[in-house]
């Protein structure tokens, strides 16, 4: 089934360019290189699939070690690899800027000199930590806020990718970099090239959390870590909110262990930080009180239904095409679910809880702008999602065509979604 997987996202790629590439955006990238340039672009990643066939020894020499356990990464390689990371991001930096992104200049320029700041009670630390960045910037360089917000973001990136590879190592021994090329081959990426949005702080704490919350699950340390990680960005953004259940795993895991004081702390601890962050910015312009009635979380005064999508085949069908933007190999969890290769192990129990919250947040909660125009709303949800998917991929053992249908899968989502990132910076 995963070869036809392969063989469905191959014909999806070379032919919705040219049909409708509005309604399928999520496998229509494409279309900004032309049939020519398309075709070469396909053509060289068959290529590399019937040679990936051919070469396995080869194959397995570049990017596993031949099987071999890596050696530790030293602080300086991940200094370079944090480097390297933010230049690449910033100088193909996203140019497409959506409403609400457009509208941030006109509210910082009101809101700073009023109360130093422009924020709410949705995005505390990241719209604080981003109006003050552009203060100093705008007053030292002269920067505008789109310009701020990039150079934030691009950061922001560097911090996310140095996590990804240390979660990597963790996670899957000698195939870390297959699962690094995966990740990094879908549409999520995007946030970081510059994205002005309040989204990739945010992101890049997700990740951080992911990372604990996999060390925790698989014993290596205590879930105090991931609590605290969690509840940090949540203070960051409140859709981080929806990984809570998967910390309740992990408080289940640590209590299992009889480990109760550290479950006592970390649910002190996450309450605290919340707590503080809230009665800093209460005394900081922003008041407890505008949290109910002006929070989008809450429905502006408890209107929450207003926030609940309502079903249609077409808005359903714009989700799928987001999905697979942003996580171009979204088919695998069909036959993962149904022939049982994600192992029941508290690893992938955590991440699948992850997972599985973050995609009913996805499917429930309405875009407001479009989901299109809101893509990096739902760009997290792709991090905990390829994460198990790929992780659980990678771990099947005997499964036929297992490198072709990797480097097809990969290799064309990364072609895909690089087409839309670098189509974006050239806006």
């Amino acid at each position: 089934m995963y070869v036809g997987i392969a063989a469905v996202m191959t014909a999806a790629y070379v032919v919705f360019p040219f049909v409708s590439h509005h309604r399928w955006f999520g496998v229509s990238e494409f279309w900004h290189l032309g049939l020519s340039v398309e075709a070469l672009g396909v053509g060289a990643v068959l290529m590399m699939v019937l040679w990936t066939g051919r070469h396995p020894d080869t194959f397995d020499a570049l990017l596993l070690q031949g099987g071999r356990e890596t050696g530790r990464i030293r602080w300086w390689q991940y200094l370079v690899l944090a480097v390297v990371s933010f230049l690449v991001f910033f100088l193909l930096r996203n140019q497409f800027i959506n409403q609400d992104g457009l509208a941030f200049a006109g509210k910082f320029i009101h809101d700073v000199p009023l109360r130093g700041a422009h924020v709410t009670h949705d995005e505390m630390w990241e719209l604080y930590l981003h109006s003050r960045f552009w203060v100093l910037t705008h007053r030292a360089f002269g920067w505008s806020v789109p310009f701020s917000y990039q150079v934030f973001s691009c950061a922001a990136g560097a911090g996310f990718v140095v996590l990804l590879v240390h979660l990597a190592r963790r996670m899957s021994g000698v195939h870390w970099r297959l699962l690094v090329l995966a990740v990094v081959s879908g549409g999520v990426m995007q946030l970081f090239f510059g994205d002005v949005e309040n989204y990739t702080v945010t992101s890049m704490l997700i990740m951080g959390y992911l990372l604990a919350g996999w060390l925790t699950a698989t014993g290596r340390i205590s879930s105090l870590i991931p609590a605290l990680v969690l509840s940090v960005a949540m203070t960051f953004h409140l859709l981080a909110g929806w990984l809570l259940p998967s910390l309740v795993f992990l408080f289940y895991l640590d209590w299992q262990r009889d480990h109760r004081m550290v479950v006592l702390a970390g649910m002190t601890g996450g309450l605290a930080i919340f707590g503080g962050t809230l009665f800093f910015f209460a005394t900081h312009g922003l008041p407890l009180r505008d949290f109910f009635y002006n929070s989008h979380a809450l429905g502006h005064g408890g209107h929450l239904f207003w926030n609940i999508a309502k079903p249609s085949p077409g808005y359903e069908a714009e989700l799928i095409n987001l999905l697979l933007l942003l996580f171009p190999g979204a088919l695998m969890m069909v036959p993962l679910l149904a022939w049982h290769r994600i192992r029941r192990e508290p690893g992938n129990i955590f991440l699948g809880l992850a997972a599985s919250f973050m995609l009913v947040f996805m499917f429930t909660w309405k875009a407001d702008m479009g989901v299109y125009q809101d893509w990096n709303l739902y760009a997290p949800v792709a991090l905990p999602v390829s994460l198990l998917c790929w992780y659980s991929f990678l771990r099947i053992d005997g499964l036929r065509y297992r490198r072709r249908i990797f480097v097809a899968l990969v290799g064309l989502g990364f072609l895909h979604t690089y087409t839309w990132i670098i189509s974006n910076h050239l806006l």
